[in-house]
């Protein structure tokens, strides 16, 4: 069987193990109350074939751009469900987002190294605790990780190509189309810095100022990149009042520069779990460094890969917030640089050598080991299951003419399943407000049940149902007299 045949096969294994691990079981786990922000925007666009302005909850939602709201209801109407879209549509996204990843980290380390460490790259990517989490969710990360990955490797593959010759301009300006759909999925941050890696990567090759312009193709690769992102902007800008806007997220607020959020070394230590439980290999980079680093050309593109890890560490510690999935776009060149290590590790003993078969005895237990896992219970958060079956109650109720609304808890799900608008109150006064204004209204309560004594002796309360009774999460529904 020649090698061609073997990196086929092997990247079939791959892909099914992918597919099994991200697809299995979307539908299944309980909605988390950020999915809910999807969910409801998108269908919120689709009732109002309103596709620029998201809405949630009756006013703007301008937290994120809306290529996953678009692609969430693009799934939905494939599947005919788009008038009613449910969690797995949206889950869906990143599930294929996670397949795509998982067959560009092949493809990648196969360009970069060898087919051995693309593969084995791939697997560990497919079977880590970040993939399995963020495939699981509608959250936007797993799609932007999937567009910064196309980029990467469309500028790999534009480096490698014959200078000027039409698949290296291809690909070269693939890398700002996908750039651009990162930034409509989740801003400029990450893509801005694997450009920055890029540029680096070009000076490092000794690459002339002419043969960087051409490989970079920056005056029609930042035309693509404005045809493509720039116009929902403009038309948003069009419909959304100035001051609501600047008030926002998509603004930048979050952009700001924090010197002394940077002495905090969360971006050291966390995103690593991500990785788990291919963590515990680290250890085997020394292989890499050892071996790699003697030959010019493949320790550039050790560099790059290092690079794209090194440049979101450093800049995003001196953001305002410290989240370890704003690293997710930067996992597929952590597993790449973690599985050339293993390799040179590997190859370094014997095939009879007792470590070398466990080795290999382990990168088969885990993946199906994995498989199995999201396939059972055991994934699933009880509380999580719990508060849902109490909004679909909530739903039931609020069909018959109440109004819902939630005291010092979360909505997002509320609002999901009853389809309506939900008021949050945080404090009795506010509480007591809300009550005045609708005195003959009937009205539904969720609260924290340990709450539930220190609400105005005024409030004639029923209960109708409780989650748990076993630990201080419990929350109550209940109904105002």
């Amino acid at each position: 069987m020649n090698s061609s045949t073997l990196w086929w096969r092997g990247l079939s294994i791959v892909t099914l193990v992918a597919i099994l691990v991200s697809l299995s079981s979307i539908s299944l786990h309980p909605l988390e109350s950020h999915e809910a922000f999807v969910l409801v925007a998108a269908q919120a666009m689709h009732d109002h074939q309103d596709w620029v302005v998201p809405w949630f909850n009756g006013e703007y939602r301008l937290t994120k751009p809306p290529m996953n709201y678009w692609v969430t209801a693009f799934i939905a109407w494939v599947m005919g469900g788009v008038n009613d879209i449910q969690p797995w549509h949206a889950r869906a996204v990143s599930a294929l987002s996670g397949v795509g990843i998982v067959l560009l980290t092949a493809f990648n380390g196969r360009k970069l190294f060898d087919p051995a460490t693309g593969l084995l790259a791939s697997l560990m990517l497919a079977t880590s605790s970040g993939f399995f989490y963020y495939t699981h969710s509608a959250r936007p990360e797993m799609l932007y990780a999937f567009f910064c990955g196309l980029a990467l490797t469309a500028y790999i593959y534009a480096r490698d190509a014959a200078l000027s010759s039409t698949m290296q301009k291809i690909n070269s300006n693939l890398v700002w189309f996908a750039f651009a759909l990162a930034t409509l999925t989740k801003g400029p941050q990450l893509p801005a810095m694997f450009l920055i890696a890029f540029v680096v990567d070009c000076r490092l090759r000794n690459l002339t100022t002419k043969q960087q312009l051409t490989l970079l193709q920056p005056i029609s690769g930042l035309l693509v990149f404005t045809l493509v992102a720039l116009p929902w902007w403009l038309l948003l800008h069009y419909r959304v009042p100035a001051s609501a806007i600047a008030n926002s997220q998509i603004s930048g607020t979050l952009l700001s520069i924090d010197f002394l959020k940077a002495i905090n070394p969360y971006y050291l230590y966390r995103p690593f779990q991500l990785m788990l439980p291919w963590l515990f290999f680290i250890p085997a980079l020394l292989y890499l460094f050892r071996d790699k680093l003697k030959n010019k050309n493949k320790s550039v593109n050790v560099f790059l890969l290092v690079l794209l890890f090194v440049l979101p560490v450093i800049m995003l510690s001196f953001g305002p917030q410290k989240r370890w999935y704003y690293m997710m776009p930067s996992l597929m060149p952590m597993f790449l640089l973690l599985s050339a290590g293993m390799v040179g590790f590997v190859r370094a003993g014997t095939p009879d050598q007792a470590w070398v078969k466990g080795l290999v005895y382990l990168f088969v237990l885990i993946p199906i080991s994995c498989i199995v896992v999201v396939n059972t219970s055991y994934v699933l958060s009880k509380e999580r299951m719990a508060e849902q079956r109490l909004a679909k109650l909530a739903y039931e109720q609020v069909k018959l003419g109440r109004r819902l609304i939630t005291f010092g808890v979360s909505p997002q799900i509320y609002i999901y399943f009853t389809k309506h608008p939900v008021i949050s109150v945080g404090s009795n006064k506010q509480l007591l407000t809300v009550l005045n204004e609708q005195p003959q209204q009937p009205i539904l309560l969720v609260i924290q049940t340990k709450e539930v004594e220190r609400l105005p002796k005024t409030v004639k309360i029923e209960v109708i149902q409780e989650t748990r009774k076993d630990d201080n999460t419990r929350i109550s529904l209940l109904q105002i007299n």
